[in-house]
């Protein structure tokens, strides 16, 4: 949403499900920084710079002011010891994520068939319906995703590294 008051703008609204999933992966950074294009009042487009230990660095990037010619996409590589992973909702299923050795060729792994996007609305309905917590995804897991973004927008706006505790 472009609205401030409906959501907080991309800052928020769009990138707290990046924020999320790189908390699944690597657990809260020490640092952020982010630069970003206010537009109708919230920042619409960020782009971040996350720091792990070590200096490990991490990148997202979520944007609302893309042209509506330009589809939708979700992306991420991920460099490791050895190998790369890369994931691009571009390519056609079954190879959307690929993996490139340090040795070898490159492959798709094969992956499981279900829809995880339905899986999470199932949960989702299925807890509402039958009143128990939310397991698998835990209150204090969601509100250091909220806090990320909260920390994002600051930095937009200061131009300054904020720091997380």
């Amino acid at each position: 949403m472009l609205l401030p008051e409906a959501g907080g703008g991309a800052v928020i609204d769009l990138q707290i499900h990046d924020m999320d999933f790189v908390l699944q992966l690597l657990g809260k950074p020490q640092s952020i920084q982010a630069v970003g294009r206010l537009h109708k009042g919230a920042v619409n487009a960020v782009y971040n710079r996350l720091v792990y230990s070590k200096g490990i660095p991490v990148w997202t990037e979520a944007s609302f002011l893309m042209p509506e010619s330009y589809p939708f996409r979700m992306f991420f590589k991920i460099e490791i010891e050895k190998a790369i992973l890369e994931m691009d909702c571009w390519r056609s299923k079954g190879e959307r994520l690929k993996v490139f050795p340090q040795k070898g060729q490159s492959y798709f792994p094969v992956l499981p068939k279900n829809d995880a996007y339905r899986e999470e609305i199932d949960y989702f309905a299925k807890r509402l319906l039958d009143g128990e917590k939310f397991s698998n995804v835990p209150l204090e897991e969601s509100i250091l995703a909220l806090k990320l973004c909260l920390a994002s927008e600051k930095s937009c706006l200061s131009y300054e590294t904020v720091i997380i505790d």
